[in-house]
């Protein structure tokens, strides 16, 4: 999938700190300008603001840096310039309004553990992590995933850990690079992936569980 008509993207504000990925579905592509329509309440976005999209391009996420040109909604979209602009109506009273941005330079990947996690918290899925037989995955990327568990471990540690892979459970190790304590004596631990087989199950899982959001969020924006 890459950014085209009925394709689901990802807005989030190029500014320092900011994780807050907006969704939305496309509605034409013309060269390297884009309409993106969003839920109106999500939308925090700025014309003129300089935005980064998340996208799938050949089976990998990916980030691209892009420029807002435009926020239209019921009212802009009687504007004549803005009809023209978008092709399409806006409905009346409308929850929805629609972004155009201007896609800048090239697109790279965002497999960082700072660029792109899945949350997980409502997808019930299970690993085992070190002593912990079923221990709840809080957040997966591409290089490595966080964990909840009652056992106290150090950074740097290295832990054994089995999690689903392409082709069934994947066993492997991953090394701590952070740990916050949580409530009743629980601690939550970042982790990333220690050798490729290991790896290749986060990428994969990874993208499993973006298409299952993609598809729960298509759902709520065609």
């Amino acid at each position: 999938m890459s950014l085209e008509f009925g394709s689901i993207a990802y807005l989030r504000s190029a500014a320092p700190g900011d994780s807050t990925l907006i969704p939305g579905r496309v509605l034409w592509v013309n060269g390297h300008l884009l309409a993106v329509e969003i839920e109106r309440d999500q939308s925090s976005l700025e014309e003129s603001q300089t935005v980064l999209v998340h996208y799938e391009e050949s089976h990998t996420f990916v980030q691209q840096s892009a420029r807002i040109e435009g926020i239209i909604d019921r009212e802009g979209a009687s504007n004549p310039e803005a009809a023209d602009l978008l092709a399409m109506d806006v409905p009346e009273n409308s929850q929805r309004i629609i972004i155009v941005i201007q896609l800048q330079g090239q697109p790279e990947l965002a497999d960082h553990r700072e660029c792109f996690r899945v949350k997980t918290h409502h997808m019930n899925v299970q690993v085992e992590f070190g002593s912990s037989i079923n221990c709840s995955l809080a957040d997966v990327s591409q290089s490595g995933f966080a964990v909840i568990t009652g056992e106290r471990l150090a950074v740097g540690k290295l832990v054994k850990v089995t999690m689903p892979g392409r082709t069934g459970l994947v066993t492997g190790m991953v090394r701590i690079q952070s740990v916050r304590e949580q409530r009743r004596g629980h601690f939550r631990y970042g982790t990333v992936a220690v050798g490729t087989e290991l790896r290749n199950a986060c990428q994969y899982l990874s993208m499993e569980l973006q298409r299952i959001r993609l598809r729960r969020l298509a759902g709520h924006v065609t």
